[in-house]
């Protein structure tokens, strides 16, 4: 009994060395057998009976052998929770991803469908000058455009801060060199020759 007590007390104090054998590939058969070498050998010539020696022998092993197979089964559960964390972070990632994707595939859509409709825009106003005998005043513009298409011309909702910020993005039309307020300058087509890519 007290060999046995003895032994179990050695194996917790040897119980950190049984755990490094975790993950080394050996089993548990394995632990157990060199565990009972060690004991044998701690045993020899110790002048103890052959029970308290068997005794110590088992005990010995028996604790030596519960150490490693602790150590493996956290190492296995850890092993499964960073599994797991590897298979939620590489979901995460691709969340992100598509969000990426899907985010810039919408600001591109955006800009297109903004760049189609200042291109609308710009033909509607091309009319207008056409219709007016080929020019009319910048100010009489956001007029003009609402009576003609019964739409408001809302450069802002384009991006554009003024009008005048409108009419100088357009490749087709230009503002006649007038004296006086920019708003009483001549809206004009610009002639083909002259008109940017």
């Amino acid at each position: 009994e007290n060999a046995a007590a003895v032994a179990t007390i050695y194996a917790a104090n040897d119980a950190p060395q049984w755990a490094l054998r975790a993950g080394t590939g050996k089993s548990a058969a394995e632990v157990r057998a060199e565990a009972l070498e060690r004991a044998r050998a701690a045993m020899w010539g110790a002048g103890a009976t052959p029970l308290a020696v068997e005794a110590y022998v088992e005990a010995y092993a028996a604790a030596a052998t519960g150490a490693f197979v602790d150590a493996e089964a956290r190492a296995l559960a850890k092993d499964r929770d960073d599994a797991a964390a590897a298979v939620i972070s590489a979901f995460i990632g691709e969340v992100v991803a598509a969000t990426r994707r899907d985010a810039a595939s919408a600001a591109l859509t955006e800009v297109a469908a903004s760049s189609r409709m200042l291109e609308v825009i710009e033909s509607r106003i091309l009319q207008l000058v056409d219709e007016n005998g080929g020019e009319f005043t910048a100010s009489a513009l956001p007029l003009l455009y609402t009576k003609r298409y019964g739409l408001k011309l809302d450069w802002k909702a384009l991006g554009f801060e003024r009008l005048g910020h409108l009419i100088q993005s357009l490749r087709s039309v230009v503002v006649a060199p007038l004296q006086g307020p920019q708003t009483n300058r001549k809206l004009r087509r610009v002639p083909r020759i002259l008109q940017r890519p």
